[in-house]
């Protein structure tokens, strides 16, 4: 899955568990990296040197201060890879840019009307190449590329259920096709597992390890964290906590909002740009807050169903709908509400609004999505 140039190939599993960690937890020195991954001091040094050999890892400084010789702390380099994260509708196109250490490098939007899939392959190709070129980074240093797009898995690889915001774009190789177009490895996910990846790598500022991602887009998903790893399921549909509410009731969605401001006369951006549609909220105070009395309740019918069938630390808000509507639908996710919830009470968990740094979460998180597939130990 990885261009044969980088140094990534055949890394052990050891290898890999101080990568994460370090991408999670630099800088950090030899002994704290040997406490937090159980390994003894010698055998850190020794997976440390052949890293840093591979130009994985390099010193960032010496720390003073304390007894013994100063402690040299280490870091990933940035330029060890870049993944590409790519997230597409049928009206726009967003890519993301990550270096090796998770930071964001680069972003590129692109609008158009993209009903046929080889229109999309060939814009993202195009796209990558601009926001390579505008970030001075060549195309030999893409490690690989993510994918994301609303869909669910079938049993057998690699046959997809597209949502019908993409559903034109059936019946093709995904994958195959853009990884044609763009020259490295592409890998295909659910855009809420996305969301969730890019909030384990590069969000998540409390550092939890177990977590359920509620993906609020144009649709309703989920994605469930444990342990620091995407739990898929059995064929990778873990987490779509939408089925349980079916188009015909009020859903806490993108499609229903727009749906319900239009029918209130109010005038719609075309696409689903954050910031167009902000200024549109803004400007509609009363509809919104009709909506959000009648979808409200829904979110949090969904944040306590993930509550009492994984009794998660915490729930992240994440998703394309609009930051201040996500903001106040966490408002109504007070556990303690019995009425919502039929007389049924749980154990509060933490009820937190998605902060990735990015225009496009699920396309940062398919960039992400590259770096944790590829150094994530066994």
């Amino acid at each position: 899955m990885l261009n044969e140039k980088t140094g990534l190939i055949g890394l052990s599993g050891s290898h890999q568990r101080l990568i994460h960690l370090l991408r999670r937890s630099a800088p950090a020195s030899r002994a704290e990296l040997a406490a937090l991954c159980g390994l003894t001091p010698a055998a850190v040094s020794m997976l440390i040197h052949e890293l840093m050999v591979r130009g994985i890892v390099v010193e960032s400084g010496r720390r003073q201060g304390h007894r013994g010789p100063p402690q040299i702390d280490l870091r990933l380099s940035p330029d060890a890879g870049y993944a590409l994260g790519i997230h597409a509708d049928y009206y726009s196109v967003y890519l993301t840019l990550l270096d090796f250490c998770g930071t964001l490098r680069g972003e590129h939007q692109i609008r158009n009307s993209f009903a046929t899939f080889d229109n999309v392959a060939a814009t993202i190709a195009g796209g990558a190449e601009a926001l390579l070129s505008r970030t001075g980074i060549s195309a030999a240093d893409l490690i690989g590329a993510g994918f994301a797009l609303p869909i669910r898995f079938r049993s057998t690889e690699p046959a997809l259920d597209l949502a019908e915001d993409v559903g034109r774009w059936g019946g093709i190789d995904i994958a195959a096709t853009l990884s044609d177009a763009l020259g490295c490895s592409v890998i295909v996910e659910n855009d809420a597992n996305a969301a969730a990846i890019g909030e384990l790598t590069v969000g998540n500022p409390e550092h939890h390890e177990s977590f359920f991602h509620l993906y609020l887009g144009s649709g309703i998903g989920g994605a469930v964290v444990l342990n620091g790893n995407l739990y898929r399921g059995a064929i990778g549909n873990a987490g779509e906590i939408g089925a349980l509410r079916p188009r015909s009731i009020c859903r806490p969605s993108f499609d229903d909002l727009a749906a319900w401001l239009k029918a209130d006369g109010v005038v719609l951006p075309q696409g689903r740009d954050p910031d167009e549609w902000e200024t549109v909220l803004a400007a509609a105070p009363e509809s919104v807050e009709r909506w959000l009395q009648r979808a409200g309740p829904e979110a949090a019918r969904l944040a306590f169903a993930a509550g009492a069938i994984l009794d998660p630390p915490a729930i992240y808000i994440g998703g394309t709908l609009p930051k201040s509507v996500r903001r106040a639908l966490i408002g109504w996710m007070d556990f303690s509400r019995p009425a919502l919830f039929d007389g049924a009470t749980l154990g509060q968990p933490r009820i937190l609004l998605s902060e990735i740094p990015a225009t496009n979460s699920a396309a940062l998180g398919a960039a992400a999505l590259v770096l944790h597939h590829m150094t994530s130990p066994p």
